[in-house]
């Protein structure tokens, strides 16, 4: 049976409004969770997220292929937080051998990456999953950004790679170190990784 969302995107590419209008419902949450640890502005993150909506839409009939939306999406919403981010000077590499997990959790304290999207969830209480995601959305590196990627939207490691422009040798790689600071800074938190990363 086809997935819902691919039925979606061939009734938008047809010009269908409503159907695209169900692609930025279905999307909207993790296109969010997977931009903003780039940019780290609630404020700047719905304006990119809103921005490659409608850039998808304008570009919509060029996508042949409709199994690789998603991967195509992300890579537009990620493109555009770059692009922001360039445009108001705001890049800071933050290399993993510099961050100390006090200094994530010291900024988790503070209040900071903060991603509420509504949804209603099943699992683990609204208060330890709205934990979950500051925590990984904390995260350096674009970490939480790929683990949003993998594990909220499970796309694949090609779709990854072409939202990134990474391979997928690389993006397993990254993946990798990513789940192992996560594994640590949550496990300081009392949380385990594997129950937590598939209820976000």
């Amino acid at each position: 049976m086809k997935d819902e969302w691919i039925r979606l995107v061939e009734r938008a590419r047809e010009g269908d409004r409503m159907a695209f209008a169900s692609l930025v419902d279905r999307f909207r949450a993790s296109l969010c969770a997977a931009v903003f640890p780039i940019v780290r502005d609630w404020h700047v993150t719905q304006d990119v997220a809103q921005e490659a909506f409608a850039a998808a839409f304008r570009s919509l009939p060029e996508l042949t292929e409709v199994e690789r939306f998603r991967g195509w999406l992300f890579r537009i919403a990620r493109n555009r937080a770059i692009t922001s981010l360039r445009r108001t000077m705001v890049f800071r590499a933050r290399s993993l051998a510099s961050v100390e997990e006090e200094d994530i959790l010291g900024h988790l304290r503070d209040g900071g990456c903060v991603l509420t999207d509504g949804r209603e969830l099943g699992g683990p209480s609204p208060t330890v999953l709205e934990r979950i995601r500051r925590i990984i959305l904390a995260l350096p590196n674009d970490y939480g950004s790929l683990l949003t990627m993998r594990y909220v939207e499970d796309l694949s490691f090609d779709e990854m790679a072409m939202a990134t422009g990474r391979t997928p040798k690389a993006i397993r790689s990254t993946l990798y170190r990513a789940r192992n600071l996560a594994r640590k800074v949550l496990s300081r938190s009392g949380l385990d990784i594997e129950k937590v990363l598939h209820e976000m």
